[in-house]
């Protein structure tokens, strides 16, 4: 006759309770990393938490209030691929507060985005939302979640500290300093394809060019600056047009490598070397600047951490709605590869 098979008692927060000498509502603060709870007092209920194996049960904390423990990524649907590293982001720093992520992706094509993310909030029913550009570029918006009382962080928005929850990466700085590596390698006839006019870091990016040439006593011609919107197919258009002045720029700054990308694909198509005849420079160090022959020369922007650290400030904001918050500022890094070199002409 076979044995009975022994069902192994799942530990409950009546037990950690118990063995902890506290209340079920102590366990319970504990368990959502509220901050009412003195730290010898944390540490020991986590202790009996750890020892018996207490796995929290997402329903039953639901029901324990309002709170859902979602967070609501809210994305350009035609910039998927771009957020990537920002969705990896906020996922992790939501594992590690027992939150889960929503995605959001809103095509403003089909409406606008002031209706769109309202209606996903009531829809979704999260705890907050994440924005990223464009969206955290929308004074609409972000007035529309104050007035609805709606828990938000943003990324990169135009003026960070307008908003005590966001993380924003200083990207006039970098695109200053990868416009003077280019004039210091020689280059004096600089072209720029700009990036999506809606988004706030096309024109701090665009800021930090001129401020470079500027300091060098250059400037930056009509004819010399190219309307982009981040797609691929820009920087074809923008490589063909300016391939065609003459004298030709000896540079090209792109405010994105998915753009220069595209410029790169004209200039081989047309025939030159690069970077022996021309230097090509991107923005992001996305997957696209490592797949291009020749690599790019790009900035690197933290999109990982400037997503962490906005799902933890968020975070923060929510367990604590009195704590003392401040936007969060990330440096970028040039990475250097093979797309540029010395001027031809010097």
């Amino acid at each position: 006759m076979n044995s009975p098979i022994t069902k192994i008692k799942q530990a409950t927060i009546v037990d950690v309770a118990r063995e902890a000498g506290v209340s079920i509502k102590t366990v319970s603060r504990v368990v959502n990393r509220e901050p009412a709870v003195r730290e010898k007092t944390r540490a020991a209920v986590q202790a009996v938490i750890d020892r018996l194996a207490y796995q929290p049960n997402i329903s039953a904390r639901r029901m324990g209030g309002h709170r859902t423990f979602q967070i609501t990524l809210v994305y350009l649907r035609a910039s998927a691929l771009y957020f990537l590293d920002v969705q990896y982001g906020l996922l992790d720093i939501c594992k590690e507060h027992d939150y889960g992520v929503t995605l959001c992706p809103i095509d403003l094509e089909n409406g606008t985005a002031l209706a769109a993310i309202k209606n996903s909030f009531r829809r979704l029913k999260s705890d907050g939302l994440v924005l990223t550009p464009p969206f955290s570029d929308m004074p609409d918006v972000r007035a529309l979640l104050r007035e609805e009382n709606i828990p938000f962080a943003c990324i990169a928005p135009p003026r960070a500290h307008d908003h005590p929850i966001a993380a924003f990466s200083r990207d006039r700085l970098a695109a200053a300093e990868m416009t003077r590596h280019l004039i210091n390698l020689g280059h004096q006839r600089i072209a720029l394809v700009a990036g999506h006019p809606d988004h706030s870091a096309s024109q701090q990016r665009e800021e930090g060019v001129l401020e470079a040439l500027d300091e060098a006593g250059l400037t930056l011609p009509k004819q010399l600056r190219v309307q982009g919107f981040f797609d691929f197919p820009d920087g074809i258009e923008a490589g063909e047009a300016l391939l065609s002045i003459k004298p030709r720029p000896t540079a090209i700054f792109c405010a994105n490598d998915v753009m220069a990308a595209g410029v790169l694909h004209t200039a081989l198509r047309r025939g030159l070397r690069i970077p022996e005849d021309l230097s090509i420079t991107g923005f992001d160090d996305s997957d696209t600047a490592r797949q291009t022959l020749p690599q790019l020369s790009t900035v690197r922007q933290p999109v990982y951490e400037m997503a962490r650290e906005a799902g933890r400030l968020l975070l923060t904001r929510l367990s604590d709605p009195k704590a003392d918050l401040g936007p969060t500022g990330f440096e970028c890094t040039l990475v250097i590869r093979d797309s540029t070199g010395p001027c031809p002409d010097s």
